[in-house]
């Protein structure tokens, strides 16, 4: 996926920030907890889980979430709940997801038009080597099955995007 930014060494202080914060209660919770990550997440989406910090840990990863969509420029997205517990819950979560990834998708088309636009004899050579075709909108494999796999209807299992 596309970074905020074109270039990925830009800095974004208010998405390192909330960042740092997440990164620092989670670590606090995990020490408190003596557990790891697997645990800590099994507790955070899990919805009859009630504790505070796991609450704060939840409201802390939508926070992130905002950060991020504000990075990209996407703030007219409502951030759903990070541990959806209702179908309403569950169908934000869904449509959030598809229209992100949808977005960013269109970002990097964007970006590489732009690349190609402004480089064509080095973004050729380019992918050339790389094996990849330079012209047409032919997805490639990864691309149609990305598109594949989006077009299914998901369960909110391990492996999606947020």
């Amino acid at each position: 996926f596309p970074f905020p930014a074109p270039d990925p060494r830009t800095g974004l202080p208010a998405l390192e920030a909330t960042g740092a914060a997440l990164s620092e209660a989670r670590a606090r919770f995990m020490v408190e907890m003596d557990q790891g990550l697997t645990k800590t997440y099994n507790a955070l989406k899990d919805p009859a889980c009630s504790d505070a910090r796991v609450l704060e840990l939840r409201r802390l990863h939508e926070a992130l979430d905002r950060a991020v969509l504000a990075a990209y420029g996407w703030s007219d997205l409502a951030v759903p709940p990070y541990c959806p517990a209702t179908d309403p819950d569950r169908a934000a979560l869904k449509s959030f997801t598809d229209e992100v990834i949808d977005r960013l998708y269109a970002l990097n088309a964007e970006r590489a038009a732009a690349e190609a636009a402004s480089t064509p004899a080095a973004t050729t050579s380019s992918a050339k080597r790389r094996g990849q075709s330079t012209g047409g909108t032919k997805d490639s494999p990864k691309q149609g099955a990305a598109k594949a796999k989006r077009g299914k209807k998901g369960g909110g299992g391990q492996g999606e995007l947020f």
